[in-house]
């Protein structure tokens, strides 16, 4: 199969922020505008082949080749209420070129009606090559010299790989305990290149660094385990096991000529229980290190910005608890699932201000455990209905809670976000031609900070209604439609609120040759826009996001009927 994607978009985003200092507030706004071409060519290919009735391979190559071009025009500024701290204005652009190859292998092997042995095997390359360049002009006004220029380029070259192995050995000699072993060999390697050249003030001067933030990692999971399938009963069955990962980890730090290594060795045990409808769970597992943790050289040619170093190499490890329960039945459809994810450590982000200027200086941390909690539920029940009407009555509902760690101004916070959304739907529909839906949705989400000494802290809760309803119509005298509108009431500034009306719809004329003509139009009122709000730690922001305007598109689908029956 082959595809070729091409797309060109304008993006225009703004932004508003309010932060405390010291009980000081002060004003960040931002406006940023981009404009991006990209264009895709995708090849993938799916190969299968049975030898016999014991026997089965399948091969699945595919190969990527993408270029992207986009230019950038921006504004920010920051201020008090008693004066100006600094603005800046930008322009840029980049040109990306990315190239990936990966594809998958597997073949089995029953060589006993007991015994099954099988192989699997997946590998992906990947190169990209990216070049940013860009002119600032900014200017810090409590300064001896308030305006600095900026010509910044940045070269940025990025090959990684990875190779997986794994083989299998089932067993099934005793009828109620099955157990599968098997070893599992991975390899990575990533090797991010980037090279920086500024020039300052127009100068002339140009600072070049060819290998600014570069390093080459790579990691190698050596991986063996078991697992037991046991089913005692029809109803009931077990699944548990252990693995055994030892995960090698190699650092090479080219800018400053340092090695770092490590190989550790982690038991990783799991079990999961199921009693009819009723589903429990739970695993450990192991993740690499977060990159974006390190930094090797301190970054402070911007004069707005400044990062220090970090050398964050550790290990992640997870544990999950999972809970389900399904119930299907011709009349009521429900589901409840629960999840607990832990992680033993995590990277949390340092900053610090300077409030005569608004200059920012950030560093990256090692920060503690996180829990991350999460509920879902889902309820569809099907009304009593007769010859020509039918109803029934849905409902979503979920919540969930993150944690994230950070210190402002040497003040260390723990913030833990919590947000519960609800949705429900009523839907008739008239002898399956017509159906109308009407829908409300209506989101909640709060902040809580560990301090609570500190004035600068905010804690806020945000909540948005949604309202709407949606039409189908199935074919009368060959037309259909298909339709959709909201009245979306959500934040439309630091302070303020709107209701957006949104409305969206195609129209199907279906020909006599079993195709279609189509007539779609999307924000035909022309008032799609996303819009977020949140607090976080001493600060509250406000964004706003145009990624696609109204449209209107013409299409005509044709069905091919190629299958011949014998009579």
């Amino acid at each position: 199969m082959y595809m070729l994607k091409y797309n060109k978009a304008e993006n225009q985003n703004t932004g508003n922020q309010i932060s405390l200092f010291d009980q000081e507030k002060q004003y960040s706004e931002s406006n940023y505008q981009q404009q991006e071409r990209s264009v895709g060519h995708n090849i993938k290919t799916l190969l299968r082949h049975r030898m016999d009735t014991t026997a089965y391979f399948e091969f699945t190559p595919s190969l990527g080749i993408n270029t992207k071009n986009s230019s950038t025009l921006g504004r920010n500024r920051s201020y008090t209420d008693l004066k100006k701290l600094n603005d800046a204005t930008g322009t840029g652009g980049n040109n990306e070129n990315t190239l990936n190859y990966s594809h998958g292998f597997y073949i089995e092997k029953q060589l006993h009606k007991n015994h099954i042995v099988s192989f699997r095997n997946t590998v992906s390359i990947n190169t990209n090559e990216k070049t940013d360049s860009s002119f600032q002009l900014t200017n810090i006004y409590d300064t001896a010299n308030p305006q600095t220029s900026l010509w910044h380029k940045n070269l940025t070259q990025n090959n990684s790989n990875n190779l997986y192995f794994s083989a299998a050995y089932y067993n099934k000699t005793i009828k109620k305990l099955n157990f599968d072993y098997y070893f599992t060999y991975v390899t990575n390697r990533q090797g991010p290149q980037e090279s920086v050249y500024i020039n300052r003030d127009s100068t002339g001067e140009v600072h070049a660094a060819p290998y600014e933030n570069s390093y080459r990692y790579k990691y190698q999971d050596y991986i063996t385990g078991i697992i037991f399938y046991w089913r005692p009963t029809k109803d009931f069955n077990v699944k548990f096991g252990t693995a055994y990962q030892v995960k090698a980890n190699h650092f090479d730090l080219l800018k400053i000529n340092s090695v770092e290594k490590s190989s550790l060795g982690y038991w990783l045990p799991n079990i999961n229980i199921r009693y009819k409808d009723l589903n429990l769970g739970w695993y450990k597992d192991l993740e690499s290190p977060e990159l974006y943790g390190i930094q090797q050289l301190v970054m402070d040619l911007n004069p707005l910005y400044t990062r220090k170093t970090s050398f964050i190499f550790n290990n992640i490890e997870k544990q999950n608890v999972s809970i389900s329960y399904y119930k299907y039945t011709s009349k009521l459809q429900f589901n409840v699932n629960g999840n607990i994810n832990y992680v033993n450590n995590s990277i949390g982000s340092r900053s610090w201000r300077n409030n005569n200027t608004g200059q920012m200086t950030t560093q990256m941390f090692l920060a503690g455990s996180k829990y991350n909690y999460s509920a879902y539920t889902y309820l569809r029940y099907n009304l009593k209905a007769n010859k020509n009407w039918s109803f029934n009555l849905s409902q979503n509902n979920n919540i969930y809670t993150y944690e994230n760690y950070s210190s402002i101004n040497d003040v260390d916070n723990k913030g833990t976000n919590i947000g519960i959304n609800a949705s429900q739907q009523f839907s008739a529909t008239w002898k399956n031609m017509v159906t109308i839906s009407p829908q409300y949705t209506y989101s909640w989400n709060k902040n809580i900070n560990s301090v609570k000494d500190k004035p600068d802290f905010i804690e806020s809760t945000y909540s948005t209604h949604k309202i709407g309803a949606g039409l189908n119509i199935n074919p009368i005298h060959g037309f259909s439609l298909e339709s959709t509108y909201s009245l979306d009431n959500r934040a439309s500034g630091l302070s303020g609120r709107k209701n957006y009306h949104i409305l969206n719809a195609s129209v199907y004329y279906t020909l006599k040759n079993n195709s279609q003509l189509k007539l779609t139009g999307f924000d035909i009122l022309n008032q799609n826009t996303q819009n977020y709000w949140g607090s976080q730690g001493n600060r509250t922001y406000f964004g706003n996001s145009l990624t696609l305007k109204q449209y209107f598109m013409v299409g005509y689908i044709h069905k091919f009927n190629i299958v011949k029956t014998k009579k």
